[in-house]
């Protein structure tokens, strides 16, 4: 997780969803979406983000390992979201 902020702000968070205290880590995504799922294939994280305690834009972007057997790889697919808090 890469992260951005406006600055100064403190307390956000970018972090897996939980079920009965454990983390829900990625699913199949026909285990999420059961027909489309199966012709879409790959899998689907589900993410939760709690903004800072600064209004303005909050950046967070998910990184994939360009290699997933070598976590000191460099980044692979990654995609960012943008949220606003007024």
């Amino acid at each position: 997780m890469i992260g951005s902020a406006p600055a100064g702000a403190k307390g956000q968070e970018l972090r897996s969803l939980e079920f009965d205290g454990k983390p829900i880590l990625s699913q199949p995504t026909a285990e999420v979406a059961a027909k489309p799922g199966k012709r879409w294939g790959g899998a689907i994280m589900m993410l939760q983000f709690a903004a800072g305690d600064k209004a303005g834009k909050y950046r967070p972007t998910v990184a994939l390992l360009s290699n997933p057997d070598d976590p000191s790889s460099r980044d692979g697919s990654k995609y960012t979201y943008t949220i606003v808090v007024e």
